[in-house]
């Protein structure tokens, strides 16, 4: 198991960002955001000045974090889709162009040696009625076509269960993994989101804990998200790594006597002095349990 940070929790500043990361004792980083551009939207300049960033302070690139398949609509258009806060930068454009951008960044991924590329189940679209099992259907049609840009390469795609999209918990996401049945389509496991997402979920099979979700789906997880939340009535605050109710300590301690040899990636979502805390505080966890 190997830890990862989010390099835009600090700065956009990549070069800033890498600089006090470094600092605080991290050597693999996730890249989702710098420069004010989301990674899936660098231009070949921006990329070399990454690469020279990433090779000056000796890092490693845990996963390229794209927005690729949020952003674009499944059954409707772009305009009925809600859009996020200026804080969480996405990529927003027609399925084609996304397409286009995943290949652009499966290039990108050859660059920065990465084997990891992450997705999204689609955002949640207003007026659409279909049940769970055809939407799931319909996001794995979507994904066996998608796999096929990866076949000749080691890269995998890693699916984000996330509460603004269709597929909120990781079982669910799970069942798309299922039907593509691709070595190149494994999963990203957020806890937080996960926690997060048992508003979200209408129905009863799904409306587990984040350990239950996690034994459903942990066959297919190659990749996790850490971030807490405080449960304060039907509000969920963010808060510090384990200063929470999602019990990251105790989800990280269950994938390690599982073998799980993949990376675990801080996702703060906190402010900046929170976020250096719940670094050092990480940083000690895994040092003093794993190292």
């Amino acid at each position: 198991m190997k830890l990862s940070v989010i390099t835009d929790q600090l700065y956009m500043d990549f070069e800033k960002s890498v600089y006090e990361l470094k600092k605080l004792g991290i050597s693999n980083i996730e890249i989702h955001s710098l420069w004010n551009k989301t990674i899936e939207e660098l231009d070949d300049t921006e990329i070399k000045k990454a690469e020279e960033i990433i090779c000056k302070y000796k890092m490693k690139v845990s996963c390229l974090s794209t927005t690729l398949f949020l952003m674009t609509p499944l059954y409707t258009n772009i305009n009925k889709l809600e859009k996020f806060s200026n804080k969480f930068k996405t990529f927003n454009g027609s399925y084609k162009e996304h397409i286009s951008k995943l290949e652009e960044c499966i290039e990108m991924s050859k660059r920065f040696d990465t084997n990891f590329i992450r997705v999204f189940p689609f955002r949640r679209e207003g007026g659409v009625n279909k049940n769970i099992n055809e939407v799931i259907n319909d996001i794995s049609d979507k994904f066996r076509d998608l796999v096929k840009l990866l076949e000749k390469g080691n890269k995998i795609l890693i699916m984000e269960n996330c509460p603004y999209t269709y597929l909120p918990k990781v079982s669910l996401t799970n069942k798309v993994v299922e039907k593509v049945e691709s070595n190149n389509l494994k999963l990203l496991f957020d806890f937080g989101n996960n926690f997060k997402s048992n508003k979200r979920v209408s129905i009863d099979e799904y409306k587990i804990n984040v350990f239950e979700d996690y034994h459903r789906a942990k066959e297919n997880i190659v990749y996790c998200h850490v971030k807490d939340y405080k449960k304060e009535e039907s509000n969920y605050i963010h808060v510090g790594f384990a200063k929470g109710d999602v019990g990251c300590k105790e989800i990280i301690r269950e994938l390690n006597k599982n073998q799980f040899k993949f990376f675990i990636s801080l996702e703060s979502e906190v402010d900046y002095k929170q976020t250096i805390t719940s670094i050092c505080d990480i940083v000690k966890f895994y040092r003093d349990e794993f190292e």
